[in-house]
């Protein structure tokens, strides 16, 4: 199954971070904990892709992660009307990071739904579409990351 790479020595599925590099930063944006969040960070990653020729395999998987984090904001996060999140996206080395921070310390768990649930499966997608994902937290709450492995053009360094 594709979460045996996420469990620790105890056997249980862990978000712990796995120290993730830092990165050449391709885009950012703030955008308001509202429905329509989800699309508008499924169109910076895309934009993202296009722009430094990222297959389309990875551009697809990383919309799906980045949406699902996103989504999970917007359902959990309790932040206050205004409140805003963030979405960057990075590289390091052969790695597409995406980030998305938030102003909420709760972090999201991994959740084991039956077939009859309407949610609880974000975290169970991201593991299986990205190499590796974690969470941070942060002064103002936590961030949240994943990293997909990418071809990138021979002519850009990281």
């Amino acid at each position: 199954m594709c979460l045996d790479k996420r469990k620790d020595r105890e056997g249980r599925f862990s978000m712990a971070d796995q120290g993730r590099p830092d990165g050449t930063q391709l885009g950012k944006l703030r955008i308001p904990v509202r429905a329509i969040a989800s699309k508008e960070a499924r169109d910076l990653v895309e934009t993202v892709g296009r722009i430094w020729t990222i297959s389309e395999e990875v551009i697809d998987s990383a919309k799906l992660a980045v949406s699902e984090l996103v989504t999970n904001v917007v359902c959990h996060s309790g932040g206050p009307e205004g409140d805003t999140l963030m979405v960057a996206i990075n590289r390091s080395g052969e790695m597409l990071m995406v980030e998305v921070h938030d102003n909420s310390p709760i972090v999201p768990v991994l959740r084991c739904a039956d077939q009859f649930d309407t949610s609880g499966r974000g975290m169970l997608l991201i593991a299986c579409y990205t190499d590796d994902h974690g969470c941070d937290i942060t002064p103002h709450g936590k961030a949240m990351w994943f990293a997909i492995k990418s071809d990138w053009p021979p002519d850009i360094a990281a």
